[in-house]
């Protein structure tokens, strides 16, 4: 009888143990799944903070080189009317024509 009581005692404390180290072992489960979750958090705001920072930094260019554009665009306009004025030059062909026609209209023929 002292041996079974033994033996029941030896089922009972490995059961204890057992039931202890699952617990334990659930614990930390849960204490590693938050700890991921903490992570994946910190994570995903890092690259939320990067991706607002790159948008960021593409609008600045794209602006700089919508600027950039717009300055060349006056310079070269500045530079074309420079070389070819509004005010037209006539041809020598033209002229001499402008000439004939004027005598021909005070002749009125």
């Amino acid at each position: 009888m002292a041996k079974q009581r033994v033996s029941q005692f030896k089922k009972i404390e490995n059961q204890k143990l057992l039931k202890e180290l699952k617990v334990s072992q659930e614990n930390k489960k849960k204490q590693i799944d938050e700890e991921h979750k903490k992570e994946l958090e910190n994570f995903n705001d890092e690259m939320d903070r990067k991706l607002y920072d790159l948008n960021e930094r593409y609008e600045e260019d794209q602006k700089a080189l919508f600027n950039q554009h717009e300055n060349e665009i006056n310079a070269r306009t500045e530079e074309f009317n420079k070389e070819y004025p509004l005010i037209p030059k006539y041809s020598v062909e033209f002229l001499n024509l402008n000439k004939i026609l004027e005598g021909l209209v005070k002749q009125k023929e």
